[in-house]
């Protein structure tokens, strides 16, 4: 008698574990090498307690000189954005992303400044350095902005705008 499909070990779902399996060993990545952590320089800030309508200025560690810097931010709920991507001199290119404001300032040592805080501006910064002999760097910085919101805000959020 013949062997009826559907039956065994793995039942109907033979077939989608060939495929899923066919699709791992065609997908780029040797299936026995581990993916490196992508985070693996520290960045700072100064001051070390930003707050609103002050400026900040992350700068990322690693090994000096790079060929270009990419800052961008991690929404809750969404992608990651890009502010900008920064060549330095002789080039000297500003590439500006969706997160850019024109608040976004590159500065010396693949730095990030950040002008006229808001709260909004808290949240996940991300930094990847491409160096001079093409080596990657990559770090990320929760960010707390620190500010009060206004009795007159509190009570509009509260009980709806007076003025309305």
């Amino acid at each position: 008698m013949g062997r009826r499909l559907g039956r065994g070990r793995w039942g109907p779902l033979r077939w989608l574990a060939a495929l899923l399996g066919a699709s791992v060993l065609t997908s780029g990545f040797p299936p026995t090498q581990a993916q490196p952590s992508s985070i693996n320089i520290t960045i700072t800030w100064e001051p070390a307690e930003p707050f609103v309508g002050g400026d900040v200025t992350l700068t990322p560690g690693g090994k000096p000189g790079f060929g270009s810097c990419t800052w961008s931010r991690w929404h809750s709920g969404k992608k990651n954005y890009y502010i900008f991507v920064y060549l330095p001199p002789p080039t000297e290119q500003l590439h500006t992303g969706p997160e850019y404001s024109e608040r976004e300032i590159p500065g010396p040592k693949c730095s990030l400044r950040i002008t006229s805080l808001t709260l909004e501006d808290s949240g996940i910064y991300m930094v990847t350095k491409e160096g001079t002999d093409f080596d990657t760097e990559e770090g990320e910085a929760r960010i707390k902005v620190h500010g009060t919101v206004s009795f007159y805000c509190f009570l509009a959020f509260r009980y709806g705008n007076p003025s309305a």
